[in-house]
């Protein structure tokens, strides 16, 4: 059901944590992935095993961001693409300056509108099907206090999804989104242990952070011709945590 052979895939911040997790998922399921991410060194070190080609490439440069996506089309075009790189925002609010905000807005809200804009408006030009699967966050959904700048760029997210789901239905280029919760990563563990961690879960209604494979039959589900009628679906993966709160 969850077959990708043939498909090229895009997957952005792919060197580490839910994007290369990802990308380990779609080639398994048969795709040609492609990984984006500025981390060279580590962006090999995934790509390598799982045969994918690595792109070195700050999604923030336009002008290089304009020259990759040329040299995807040369190569064939992307059939889906996953948006997923991006940079964490906490800072309360009145100590939020211009720098900071521009930085969280242009990676997680701005880079993504780019990259869908110009690898789909090749699909599009070619009457070629496409499918875009948007990393949002329960913070798109939902807000907490300090992370202002994060909630207003995943909340934007959502709803371009949503907007460029409607607008694109009838020609072939379906747009959703994942809203993971609270899951377990490198980075994220040592974060939720302790008390800090045992105070969230509580407000989780399973009573547990969500493990990457958790993030597995959800991405299937949306990459592949199983979702062939969803389009412009925010689909939250948390646990019940945006229900329960």
């Amino acid at each position: 059901m969850f077959d990708l052979s043939g498909k090229r895939i895009l997957i952005t911040g792919g060197s580490s944590g839910i994007g290369a997790h990802l990308a380990g998922v779609a080639a398994r399921a048969g795709a040609q992935v492609v990984l984006v991410a500025r981390r060279s060194e580590l962006l090999d070190e995934i790509a390598k095993p799982i045969g994918a080609q690595a792109v070195t490439l700050d999604l923030t440069d336009r002008q290089a961001t304009s020259k990759v996506v040329q040299e995807l089309g040369a190569q064939g075009g992307i059939d889906i693409l996953v948006n997923n790189a991006g940079v964490p925002g906490r800072r309360v609010a009145t100590e939020i300056d211009d720098h900071f905000w521009d930085t969280v807005i242009e990676t997680d809200l701005t880079a993504p509108m780019r990259l869908t804009r110009d690898l789909m408006s090749m699909n599009l030009a070619q009457g070629r099907p496409g499918s875009v699967i948007n990393m949002s966050s329960i913070l798109g959904i939902r807000a907490l206090p300090d992370l202002a700048a994060y909630c207003a760029a995943k909340g934007g997210l959502s709803n371009l999804t949503r907007a460029l789901a409607l607008e694109w239905a009838g020609k072939g280029i379906r747009v959703n989104a994942l809203a993971p919760g609270y899951m377990l990563t490198a980075l994220s563990a040592p974060a939720l242990a302790g008390t800090l961690g045992d105070t969230i879960k509580s407000h989780i209604p399973m009573g547990r952070f969500g493990n990457l494979s958790d993030l597995d039959g959800p991405f299937l589900l949306l990459a592949s011709d199983a979702s062939s009628f969803m389009t412009g679906v925010i689909l939250p993966v948390d646990g019940g945590h945006t229900v329960g709160m």
